[in-house]
C-alpha cells in the first residue's frame, strides 16, 4: 500500500450465491458468544464460512467454540493471546469467500445483514465496499445509542480531516479488495486505528457505500479490548491517522514505512501535553459511563498544567460534560 493514486479497480460480477467468509477473533468471549453466533447462524444468506478464532483464551470460549457442530464454521486457535489485529490478519489468510466481512465476538447483528450489504453491490458494480449503520447497546441488549451519522466513505481518499464515525466490524467488502490492500499494519498493534487506517486504503482503491440500515449492535461492557488496552497513545489515533492520510495525499508518501519514528514523535508530544492526556481519558471513562474515573481524572487535569488556559477549559468542559450526563443521561455521549 503505497503511493497516492485513488484509481479505483473494476470487479467481476458476483457469483449467484456468494460465499461470504466472516472473521471471528474471539477471547475470553464466553458471555456473549452464543449470541454473536446465532447472528450468524440466523442470516437469511446461508452460503457463509465463519472463520472463528479462540485467541489465548482462559475462559469457557474454548469449551464453547469446541460444542459447534456447523460445517460452515471454520475453527482456529493461538496458544497464547496475539491481540485483534494478528488474529485478524491470521484469518484474512485463510479467507475462501468471494465476500469478507466480521463479527466481534461480543457483539450481534440483524438477520438480513448480509443480504442487505450484498443487494448493495449487486446494484452498484463498482462498489468494493460497505459499511452500515449501528447502535451502541449494554451487555443486556439495551440500545445507548443510535449512529445514524450521514458517511461519505468516497470522501475519505481526498479529504484527511474527514474522519466519520464508521464502525468497521460492519464493513463488508469483495476479497479481490482485500487482495489488493492486504491486511491491517502493524504498527497499530495493541493501539487501535488499524481498521481506520485500513478504510483509507479501501476508499483509495474502490467506491463505497454506507447502507442507512441498523444492521450491527456494538456490544459496550467493561472488558472491551480497547478498554483494557493500556497504551496512551489510543488517545490520539484519531491525529495520528490523520497525519499518515495528510502525507499520503498531499505528498504521495507513507509515514508507516518509518512507523517507528512516527511512535516516538506521538509519545513525546504525549509527555508535553500531559493534560490533554488525562482529558481524553477521562472523556473516554465518561463516554463508557465509568463515572468515578471520569471524575477522577477530570480533577488532575488542572495539576497536570497548572498556569495553561487551555487545561482549565479542558477542566470546566468536564465537569459541566459529567453533570450534564448525571442530571440528563438522556442527552448522550459528551
Amino acid at each position: 500500500m503505497s503511493g497516492n493514486s485513488t484509481t479505483h479497480m473494476l470487479f467481476a460480477p458476483l457469483p449467484d450465491n456468494p460465499l461470504v467468509s466472516v472473521l471471528m477473533p474471539a477471547y475470553n468471549a464466553a458471555p456473549f458468544l452464543k449470541n454473536a453466533l446465532n447472528s450468524i447462524l440466523n442470516q437469511t444468506h446461508t452460503n457463509w464460512e465463519l472463520l472463528l478464532l479462540d485467541d489465548g483464551s482462559t475462559d469457557r470460549t474454548t469449551d464453547i467454540i469446541q460444542e459447534i457442530a456447523d460445517v460452515r464454521v471454520r475453527k482456529f486457535s493461538n496458544p497464547h493471546n496475539e491481540g485483534y489485529l494478528k488474529a485478524c490478519n491470521r484469518l484474512f489468510k485463510e479467507v475462501k469467500g468471494d465476500l469478507v466481512t466480521f463479527l466481534d465476538a461480543d457483539d450481534t447483528c440483524i438477520p438480513e445483514r448480509f443480504a442487505l450489504c450484498i443487494a448493495a453491490l449487486r446494484e452498484d458494480s463498482d462498489l468494493g465496499f460497505v459499511t452500515t449503520d449501528f447502535l451502541k447497546t449494554d451487555p443486556y441488549g439495551i440500545i445507548i445509542s443510535r449512529h445514524a451519522d450521514t458517511v461519505d466513505l468516497n470522501r475519505i481518499a481526498i479529504d484527511p480531516s474527514y474522519y466519520p464515525k464508521v464502525c468497521c466490524a460492519t464493513l463488508l467488502l469483495r476479497s479481490s479488495l482485500l487482495i489488493e490492500i492486504g491486511g491491517y499494519h502493524p504498527f497499530f498493534d495493541r493501539i487501535g486505528g488499524e481498521d481506520q487506517h485500513w478504510l483509507f486504503h479501501m476508499a483509495l482503491s474502490s467506491k463505497g457505500l454506507n447502507i442507512p440500515t441498523y444492521c450491527y449492535n456494538y456490544t459496550t461492557h467493561p472488558n472491551q479490548t480497547h478498554l483494557k488496552n493500556q497504551a496512551d497513545i489510543k488517545y490520539f489515533i484519531p491525529e495520528i491517522v490523520t497525519e499518515i492520510k495528510k502525507q499520503w495525499l498531499l505528498h504521495g508518501s507513507d509515514l508507516l514505512l518509518h512507523s517507528h519514528d512516527l511512535r516516538i514523535k506521538w509519545e513525546t508530544h504525549l509527555q508535553k501535553h500531559s493534560y490533554e492526556l488525562i482529558f481524553r481519558k477521562a472523556s473516554s471513562a465518561l463516554n463508557n459511563r465509568q463515572w468515578g474515573r471520569a471524575i477522577q481524572y477530570t480533577l488532575k487535569i488542572p495539576l497536570a498544567a497548572t498556569f495553561t488556559m487551555v487545561a482549565w477549559k479542558r477542566f470546566f468542559y468536564m465537569t459541566y460534560s459529567i453533570l450534564k450526563r448525571l442530571f440528563r443521561p438522556e442527552t448522550g455521549i459528551a
